[in-house]
């Protein structure tokens, strides 16, 4: 269920089951958005604002977050100067690269190297810990 909201008012105009797998959502502003339980598989959300929006539930389920801002709950946003990171359900994308959580702590070098060249990986070996500190501490 979602509800659609007077933007200054705040007042209920009307609410929908929405279907949202596929929207396409790049850069909408979904600051205090409420779409807990909402079906976000696979739709691109490529530079969304999702500020305070609630997520409760939703599935993300192969969502595009690439420059998404997140809500610090269920989709965690660190900016590096080198690569964007949103961390959501058991997934982290970095950059372009989405991957499963127990999977990019297990990659080897040279898969590192096959998604972005030789930086990543230097990119990698720096960031890796403190990514595993923060997933640890979710």
């Amino acid at each position: 269920m979602i509800q659609i909201k007077h933007k200054i008012t705040g007042e209920v105009l009307k609410e929908v089951d929405a279907d949202l797998r596929f929207a396409v959502l790049t850069k909408s502003d979904l600051r205090f958005a409420d779409l807990r339980n909402a079906d976000l598989r696979f739709a691109d959300l490529t530079d969304a604002n999702l500020e305070f929006a609630d997520l409760r539930n939703a599935d993300l389920r192969n969502a595009n977050l690439e420059f998404a801002i997140g809500n610090s709950k269920e989709v965690q946003t660190i900016q590096t100067s080198t690569y964007h990171i949103n961390i959501f359900s058991d997934k982290i994308q970095i950059g372009c690269e989405v991957h499963k959580i127990k999977d990019w702590f297990e990659f080897s070098d040279s898969q590192i190297i096959e998604m972005d060249g030789k930086d990543a990986l230097i990119w990698w070996r720096k960031w890796k810990p403190i990514l595993k500190l923060i997933v640890e501490l979710r």
